[in-house]
This record gives structure tokens, C-alpha cells and sequence, in this order.
């Protein structure tokens, strides 16, 4: 297993909570082995060598520049797994849920607000860019 494999695949555990296919992980290691891109995210590694919360770290680096490696990343692996069956309820919405969707909506504005406070805490700690 190489390093991007690597990366994906700690990356889709960390945003999905489970394993990723193969499939997904051959479609992300190609995409970023091209020439031009980053082959390696140092963030990435940092973050998986000192156990911190990649959706938090994630989070700060969005909200300081849109553009960094690591939103990139996640960016990409969303879209690899949002075609995908198994993903289905991760961006699916039904309409006849309306209730526990609204309940849903301000416990994830919550935890996003806990997410940017640990992310930016993380960066300030771990000195990460």
C-alpha cells in the first residue's frame, strides 16, 4: 500500500467512519499522482502520526484559505464517494423526515462550532499551515 493509498484511505475512515473500497482509493490515487498535484499532504501525515481530529484541522484550514492541500483533498474524496451506493445516506436527504432533519441541522451547526474551536486550536498547538 503507498502513500496516497495510505492517505485515502485514513482520510475516507476519518470523514466516513468505515474502510474504503478499492475502487475509491484507485480513483484518489490516480487523481493526485498526476503531474502538477501534491503527491504527499504533509498535513495529512502530521495529523495521522499525532492522532488529531482531521475534520477539525480540516475545518480551520478551510476557514483561513479555501484553497490549502487538505481541503482539496477532502474535496475530491467527497466527490469519488458521493456517486457511490454505499455512501447514499451520507448525502441523501429524505423529505418525509422534516422534523428529525431540522434536529439534525442544529446539532451539525453545533458540532461545526466545536469543530472550528478544536481546529483552530490544533493549528495554534501543532503549529500546522
Amino acid at each position: 500500500m503507498n502513500a496516497l493509498w495510505q492517505e485515502g484511505s485514513f482520510l475516507h475512515k476519518a470523514l466516513f467512519g468505515c474502510e474504503a473500497d478499492h475502487e475509491i482509493l484507485s480513483h484518489y490515487e490516480r487523481y493526485f499522482s498526476a503531474p502538477g498535484r501534491d503527491a504527499v499532504c504533509r498535513t495529512v501525515n502530521l495529523c495521522r502520526e499525532k492522532r488529531l481530529n482531521i475534520r477539525a484541522v480540516e475545518y480551520a484550514l478551510r476557514l483561513r484559505n479555501r484553497k490549502n492541500t487538505l481541503t482539496q483533498r477532502v474535496e475530491v474524496l467527497s466527490l469519488l464517494c458521493e456517486v457511490r451506493s454505499d455512501h447514499y445516506y451520507n448525502y441523501y436527504n429524505d423529505k418525509n423526515r422534516c422534523f428529525s432533519a431540522y434536529l439534525r441541522l442544529i446539532m451539525i451547526s453545533l458540532s461545526a462550532a466545536g469543530l472550528m474551536i478544536q481546529g483552530k486550536y490544533l493549528l495554534w498547538r501543532h503549529s500546522l499551515d
